[in-house]
């Protein structure tokens, strides 16, 4: 495991290195609270970036180069001029000018954070990202936590707040069947029911992976069988030791791919699978079965500096910004496995977000105080406004407008074969199922069989047939989105 150590600066023996502006700015004073109205012109974020000789705009160019991709959404967060709590969102593509730090009293953010100034649109001013500093004033030698390995201490304790204390997020009781598992301890295949098991999603790649099938199943139950498997595997099991658990689930190794009565059966208990385990691990940013989890057998860049003896931790990308653009929210099989989880840990490059029925957090914002953040922001997961629903809500308008989206989000989505369009959604309908009463045809909920046949494309469609495995072409109805290619 990786425990996390700490590293020792030496004091202000050395000053920072800081350009001819940055030289003049009182950092304690900058960033105290009760703040005068401060407002900074650091020029243009080019030339911000260009300042690579200077100590604290390197920090700031971090954050830049951290922040920017996400410029061009219209998805910043702005405080209106009369500094009511609310949010509006504003097109940043236009004449963005200069980078400014300025007092929170003019930001959402509790903090000082770096914002835009926009030359037709003045009066609104709206943050990259949050420039914080760890509270505390720290003198003489400085030691700072090395969050370059992901700690499991504190994940452990993220979980257990939520097992304890979030009522929604309490496993459903079941009668639990016989599962195919990984046992992290003995790195091998093992039969087994009733136990406390963590799930994996993830992306496939176009990588060969190793797979179970029926010619290894028995060799794979031997002890240590699994030793020499992929790198993601491997740091998945190494997670879930950390976290204290013993058994894991990856479909490639627990689904016995050959077996197309076993493969089937499997892909109905989806929901099941997903949403009785305590956890799914997310590689959110893996491309494949052979990347790596962040922060477990590689390190994660660090993300705390030091000027004139103050730490800054710089205040990274939400999990929705981060999870934009990645490969795994393209997939269509990655989008019902998350939903239909308790709980997720998503690990990206620079940090590990916890999501929950409840909400949000991460492991980097742990390490702020109670009182600076509210901890558990809006979650990622469409399905959360069914969780508070019963089945006399079964047709509401939040219902219908939750499935509306999830089809609309799935849709928008790629599939290696064809004929999974339904395979990889059949985890939602069971969700909707279980929840509602709600019965399928062709994926279209049959108690509002009108409504859900007024569906609509948002783009040219193609007609979606494919061969099956007794030489007949099968084409799913035309009535129904399964049965066309493309977003609806």
């Amino acid at each position: 495991m990786y425990p996390p150590t700490h590293v020792t600066l030496e004091g202000n023996t050395a000053e920072p290195e800081l350009c001819e502006l940055c030289s003049t700015l009182d950092f304690k004073d900058l960033f105290e609270w009760g703040l005068a109205d401060v407002e900074i012109d650091f020029g243009t974020t080019d030339e911000l970036l260009a300042r690579e000789e200077c100590d604290f705009c390197r920090i700031l160019g971090t954050l830049c180069e951290d922040g920017l991709d996400h410029l061009q959404r219209g998805d910043i967060p702005s405080s209106p001029s009369d500094g009511k709590d609310r949010q509006r969102g504003f097109d940043l593509s236009q004449e963005i000018q200069a980078l400014f730090v300025r007092d929170p009293a003019h930001c959402l953010t509790t903090k000082p954070c770096l914002v835009l100034k926009q030359s037709y649109r003045r009066e609104y001013f709206g943050p990259i990202v949050s420039l914080r500093t760890v509270r505390g004033e720290i003198r003489g030698n400085l030691s700072l936590e090395d969050r370059r390995h992901v700690d499991f201490d504190l994940l452990k304790r993220m979980i257990s707040k939520c097992a304890t204390t979030h009522e929604e997020c309490k496993r459903d009781p079941r009668d639990d069947e016989e599962m195919i598992l990984i046992d992290v301890d003995q790195m091998c295949l093992v039969q087994v029911k009733s136990v406390q098991y963590v799930t994996l999603s993830y992306v496939w790649g176009n990588n060969p992976i190793f797979k179970t099938n029926q010619s290894n199943f028995q060799r794979l139950q031997a002890p240590g069988a699994l030793n020499k498997v992929s790198n993601l595997t491997r740091d998945v099991a190494a997670v879930v030791k950390g976290l204290g658990v013993r058994y894991l689930w990856i479909d490639a190794l627990c689904i016995i791919q050959d077996d197309e009565s076993h493969k089937r059966t499997q892909i109905s208990r989806m929901a099941d699978i997903y949403g009785q385990s305590c956890l799914t691990i997310v590689a959110l940013t893996g491309t494949s079965s052979e990347s790596t989890l962040p922060g477990v057998s590689t390190p994660r860049p660090q993300t705390l500096s030091v000027v004139h003896g103050m730490p800054f931790t710089f205040h990274l990308s939400g999990l929705t910004k981060t999870a934009h653009d990645q490969v795994y929210e393209t997939r269509g099989w990655t989008f019902q496995e998350r939903l239909i989880s308790r709980r997720c840990l998503y690990f990206t490059d620079r940090q590990v977000h916890f999501e929950c029925r409840h909400g949000c957090t991460s492991d980097h914002e742990q390490i702020f105080p109670e009182n600076d953040r509210r901890r558990y922001a809006t979650p990622l997961n469409p399905l959360q406004p069914l969780h508070s629903l019963d089945k006399t809500e079964k047709f509401s308008l939040t219902t219908l407008e939750t499935f509306t989206s999830m089809v609309c989000q799935y849709t928008s989505r790629t599939l290696s074969y064809p004929s999974d369009i339904e395979n990889a959604f059949l985890g939602i309908q069971a969700f909707m199922s279980r929840k509602l009463s709600w019965r399928f045809v062709a994926a279209l909920p049959m108690g509002v069989l009108d409504w859900a046949l007024l569906w609509l494309p948002r783009g040219q469609l193609k007609r979606r047939s494919w061969v099956s495995t007794n030489g007949k072409e099968v084409r799913p109805p035309s009535w129904s989105w399964l049965g066309w290619e493309g977003q609806v």
